[in-house]
């Protein structure tokens, strides 16, 4: 098979990746902009404060994420499967907590009430939605199974990106990714990865490997898998010489995590909305609870996905890394 990359309109492009996902046997053709938002807000403590940011979670499910910019507060996350009362929190192993920051999932984004933790008065945030989509990204609550655990999932794609955490008691968050079944990372942490054994996935099942299932335990998965022009888990080698990475979007990736896997390294989170590009870019850590930080220029724009400077964050010499980014 041989792919052509039209570059042109946006309206060329989205007739593109709609025939694409329809003779995929998408059943609802979607943009990236369908499934996923940045949203920017400054906290008021009331309630309700609607966040409306253009995505269906009620219909639909999905996921938040979100950070205050200027405090050094954990990560929150909510997801439609956990529901509205459970939040956790990427940075710590903290099992699920009734925080009830929440309100609810709605067909135009989401409904925070006046919690500290993503609605303190005049604190500013940041919140990533994710929508789950066919190709693109799935969420599933399971019990786990002596000996590993085996899932279906709803991607109808092999992921390439998987985490999974436990929420009924404390734990790592562990990361699995396609284009290495001999390691695991966790989003929790800098460590580099580490050596294990991962079972393979397929587009309707994914397996939480022996040694992590536990029979007495309920975990959360979020399944990500690279979608054209929408989505794009991936690899590349460092060369400490700026380079493009191309994800195949015909445009800049709004959204982008950028991890170290070979050694020690932060869990880098940038987004267009915040900004990147020329000079230091906004950068926050899914391992830390630390303040939004703009000392470190290590992303530009780039048309086919994004571009790495030489900085040794996301560039040094023959390191691997990994991404996942969204057009």
């Amino acid at each position: 098979m041989v792919w052509i990359l039209i570059r042109g309109g946006d309206g060329i492009m989205t007739n593109i990746r709609r025939a694409l996902q329809a003779a995929a046997g998408v059943d609802e053709p979607f943009d990236a902009e369908d499934v996923f938002s940045t949203a920017l807000y400054v906290g008021d403590s009331t309630d309700p404060h609607a966040i409306n940011n253009g995505i269906n979670l009620a219909g639909k499910g999905g996921m938040v994420w979100t950070k205050a910019r200027e405090w050094a507060i954990s990560h929150y996350v909510y997801d439609t499967e956990r529901g509205v009362d459970e939040a956790i929190f990427p940075n710590k192993t903290d099992y699920e907590t009734a925080d009830r920051d929440f309100s609810s999932f709605d067909s135009e984004g989401y409904t925070l009430k006046a919690g500290n933790g993503t609605n303190s008065n005049t604190e500013n945030y940041v919140s990533w939605t994710f929508r789950e989509a066919p190709g693109f990204f799935d969420i599933v609550k399971f019990d786990g199974e002596s000996g590993g655990t085996t899932i279906s999932h709803n991607l109808g794609s092999v992921p390439g990106l998987v985490i999974t955490k436990r929420i009924d008691d404390t734990g790592d968050w562990y990361v699995w990714r396609s284009s290495d079944l001999t390691a695991e990372l966790y989003l929790n942490s800098v460590t580099g990865e580490a050596s294990v054994t991962q079972p393979a996935a397929s587009s309707t099942e994914w397996t939480l490997r022996s040694g992590l299932s536990n029979p007495s335990a309920t975990y959360v998965s979020y399944l990500f898998a690279s979608l054209d022009g929408i989505s794009k888990v991936g690899t590349y080698s460092g060369t400490e010489v700026a380079q493009n990475i191309e994800c195949g979007f015909g445009t800049t990736a709004r959204f982008l995590i950028i991890k170290r896997a070979d050694n020690v390294g932060s869990w880098n989170i940038v987004d267009s909305t915040r900004g990147y590009g020329a000079g230091n870019d906004p950068v926050l850590w899914a391992d830390s609870s630390a303040v939004e930080s703009t000392g470190i220029d290590f992303v530009t724009t780039y048309s086919g996905g994004f571009a790495v400077t030489t900085s040794g964050q996301v560039n040094t010499d023959t390191a691997t890394y990994i991404y996942l980014a969204i057009a």
